[in-house]
């Protein structure tokens, strides 16, 4: 992490009755944990931005005000049905400044260097199985 920033971290991407990193499952909850996280501001690309990994022209966006907690460390919610059975990256935009709360004038994102996987994705072995 570099010093001096001001912008969202995502640490883990799970489904919390499960555990299981970078594992989600089609309508269930999904939990995204890390550091300067709290969803605010006003600006139209400001909350949780889902991207097929087979076409990037298929997105799908959550608003902040599907959060739940919506707070500086998580972001839980229900994963919508439009992020269908596959792999998906995930990108959090906020305004909001460190822990603080104070809202920035720019957006800042951060984009989660794993893929999630969505359901039984081919290739993708659970924990424990061989």
């Amino acid at each position: 992490e570099q010093s001096g920033a001001t912008g969202p971290v995502i640490q883990s991407v799970t489904d919390p009755t499960e555990n299981k990193p970078n594992h989600l499952n089609p309508g269930g909850m999904a939990l995204i944990s890390g550091m300067r996280l709290a969803v605010k501001g006003d600006d139209a690309s400001v909350g949780i931005l889902f991207t097929s990994e087979k076409d990037a022209s298929k997105t799908v966006f959550v608003a902040p005000k599907s959060l739940s907690p919506n707070s500086p460390t998580k972001l839980q919610f229900v994963l919508p049905a439009a992020v269908t059975e596959g792999k998906w990256y995930v990108r959090v935009t906020t305004q909001c400044s460190s822990n603080s709360g104070t809202l920035l004038k720019e957006p800042r994102s951060y984009d989660y260097p794993e893929i999630i996987k969505v359901g039984d994705v081919p290739g993708y072995e659970r924990p424990g199985e061989l």
